[in-house]
């Protein structure tokens, strides 16, 4: 299974789940080292000069049309896409994580969506409940 996620729900990942940073530049207080089985794949982040012109004009649909169309013409892109494609049919686990909180306005999301299209399930990592939310849902269960 296919999961997304950003860096600060880290936490929430199990310790030995396979985690890919798809960022250019992970932030400097992330010790990837010290992560287990995190490693870091730039070749999954955008081109420098689709970031910056998003970063500047911030315009999604533009981002969203150039993205998607280095998926399918950016060799190292394309190349990475197909091995993460066929381990995750192999029916293993991975954690994509950026920056992104709105994981609909990231690149992971477009990827998320890719290879969806090509019959791997995803889903976005929510925070586990905490314990009031989980009162409240087993009292709206009628479970106390």
């Amino acid at each position: 299974m296919l999961y997304t996620t950003y860096f600060s729900k880290l936490r929430g990942i199990p310790k030995n789940a396979k985690k890919l940073i798809i960022t250019r530049f992970p932030p400097k207080w992330i010790d990837v080292d010290k992560l287990n089985n995190a490693f870091i794949v730039k070749e999954l982040s955008p081109s420098q000069s689709i970031l910056l012109n998003y970063k500047k004009d911030n315009d999604w649909e533009k981002y969203v049309e150039h993205f998607e169309k280095e998926m399918n013409e950016r060799e190292d892109l394309k190349s990475m896409l197909s091995q993460l494609e066929k381990f995750l049919k192999k029916d293993n686990d991975v954690y994509l994580i950026c920056y992104e909180k709105d994981y609909t306005k990231c690149h992971r999301y477009l990827i998320a969506k890719y290879l969806e299209n090509k019959g791997i399930p995803w889903e976005e990592l929510h925070e586990p409940y905490n314990s009031h939310e989980f009162n409240l849902l087993n009292e709206l269960k009628g479970e106390t």
